[in-house]
Parts: C-alpha cells; structure tokens; sequence
C-alpha cells in the first residue's frame, strides 16, 4: 500500500484514503481510469466504428492520418479488441480517395498481396507517393501560372495595338480637319448657314 501511496497524487490519494488493501486501491484505481466493465465496452464500440468507418480527411497528410489511425488501434489494443496486420493495412489502403490513390493502391495490393505487408512498409510507401503527388501539383500549377501570364501578355499587346490603331484613325481624322480648314474652298460661315437651313 505504501508503494501505491508513493506512486499517486494529491487527487488520486483522496480516492483511494479510505481503501484497508493494497487490491480495494488497484480496484477503485482500474475503475477510475479504466471505468466499469460497461464503461470498456462503450468505449470499445466506439473507437470499432471509428474504426471501420475511418477516412483520410480532405486536407489531411499521409502521416497525420497514420497518427490518427494508430490513436484508434492503440485505444482498440488497450480494451483488449485487436486486429489483424491484414486487416489494418487494407482499412487503410481502403480509406484514401480512388481518384488521386486508387493506382498505387492496385499497385500495393496486387504484387504480394497484403498478407505480408507491414504496416511500416504500407507507411513508407504512401509517404513516397505522397511526395510524387505535390510534385505533379506544383508542376501543374506553374504550368497554369505561365499559361495564364502568356494570356495576359497577349491580352496587353492586344489593347495596345488596338490603343495605336485608335491612335493612328485620331491622326488622320485630325489631318484631314485641318486640311479641310486651310484650303480656301471650304467657308465655315457657309458650313454653318447651310447645317442651320
């Protein structure tokens, strides 16, 4: 009793005070962390849906989906519910999206079947994809940069040949005018009489 006393804290003593046997103080001890046995079994179902219904979120990273889904296999291992390697690694392989995914996971599978792939090895291998992916990404995307400031030069040069042709009709216009005003045939006073009849 007095090695459980050394071990626990001020919240936990209080707890356990009352107890005459080393056993009453495991006891109250596995039921305050642990809880009931009914307590378990929720806890249990719980993290088995979380389990089975597990998918890689939109934005979320090769390696923080392992994290979450270790968390979940860890809780499932520590309320006595284990699974299978097989079966981690094809709950995992069937969570990412088909469209970006789905033929490195044909890939995976079909080889050596997953009977012998590790979980580890599952890891490593979506890690390496996962670079190959940002790096299509950011291709693509310096494509669609340079593409879309080709578009934007043209458009420009555009403007500014229609902005000289506009210029240019404005010159010769303005040419004419005054041509039309310096020569001796043409009277302004009669212009205007006749635009007034």
């Amino acid at each position: 009793m007095r090695i459980l006393y050394c071990g626990l804290d001020v919240t936990e003593y209080n707890h356990i005070y009352a107890c005459e046997l080393a056993k009453e103080i495991c006891d109250k001890l596995v039921v305050m962390y642990e809880g009931t046995s009914q307590v378990r079994e929720t806890k249990a179902n719980m993290f088995v849906h979380q389990y089975e219904l597990f998918k890689i979120q939109p934005d979320e990273t090769i390696k923080e989906m392992f994290t979450r889904f270790t968390n979940i296999t860890n809780n499932l291992e520590s309320l006595a519910k284990t699974y299978s390697n097989k079966e981690m690694v094809r709950n995992v392989l069937r969570c990412l999206p088909k469209n970006k995914w789905g033929p490195k996971v044909t890939t995976i599978e079909e080889p050596q079947g997953l009977k012998h792939l590790a979980l580890d090895d599952l890891l490593r291998k979506l890690l390496t994809h996962e670079i190959h992916l940002k790096e299509d990404e950011e291709a693509a995307q310096i494509k669609r940069g340079v593409a879309f400031k080709a578009t934007n030069e043209e458009l420009r040069s555009l403007e500014d040949e229609s902005n000289e042709s506009d210029e240019d009709s404005m010159a010769i216009i303005a040419r004419g005018l005054k041509m039309m005003f310096k020569s001796k045939r043409f009277d302004l006073k009669k212009f205007y009489k006749k635009g007034s009849s």
